[in-house]
């Protein structure tokens, strides 16, 4: 997509502007600053989707298709051309998450997954999802016969696929806001944490009857 025409729609010209709010984190300032970028990123990108995504997309069940007055795109445009820079902007945002993360991990600082747990930390997951999380999960299987499910803005979803005897499915399961997002292993000489959708992801197989989560 060329320049010019990004900075004449108002759209692309704001996430051109998201991105360099997000290029602040490979600046040379401390590490907790970096991770601060991030986050306002992702932030303005929540709020960018539901404010603007979300009114392009009413714009495309209009009978008669509105255009942008300075580049002549119809909403349903519009939303290509967003959906096809953020793409690329997610995978940038990954690699400086990446590479931030190495600089955690040289201060002694992990962000780890089910595969990295030592077999006390497991264990420790594994008691505290039984306990605390597991009770209150709502797992829910996507059927066409039944309307899509709304989803609350601000809220977290985990998408998965679930298999039945040969049949392939998405499930859907809100992990609720009373849970931290975050659950600390370690306050020694390292700090060690997992993601509550790593714990989920881990120990949550069994948690929609009669389906394989893959």
């Amino acid at each position: 997509m060329d320049f010019y025409s990004i900075a004449r729609n108002r759209e692309l010209s704001w996430l051109k502007f998201n991105e360099r709010v997000l290029e602040e984190a490979l600046a040379d300032i401390p590490l907790l600053e970096k991770l601060k970028f991030i986050s306002i990123f992702m932030s303005n990108l929540e709020e960018f989707f539901m404010v603007r995504v979300g009114s392009l997309t009413d714009k495309t069940l209009l009978k008669k298709p509105t255009r942008d007055s300075k580049t002549g795109w119809t909403a349903q445009e519009q939303l290509k051309k967003i959906y096809e820079e953020v793409e690329i902007l997610m995978e940038k945002k990954d690699e400086i998450y990446k590479m931030v993360e190495l600089l955690m991990n040289q201060h002694n600082i992990y962000d780890v997954s089910g595969r990295d747990l030592t077999e006390e930390e497991r264990k420790k997951v594994k008691d505290y999802y039984e306990q605390e999380v597991k009770p209150i999960l709502s797992p829910q299987i996507i059927e066409s016969v039944y309307p899509f499910p709304f989803l609350e803005n601000n809220n977290f979803y985990m998408v998965m696929k679930a298999h039945r005897n040969g049949e392939k499915k998405f499930a859907l399961m809100k992990v609720p806001e009373s849970l931290p997002k975050i659950k600390i292993l370690s306050k020694g000489d390292q700090l060690r944490y997992i993601r509550i959708e790593n714990i989920v992801k881990e120990f949550g197989d069994e948690i929609f009857e009669n389906y394989k989560i893959t």
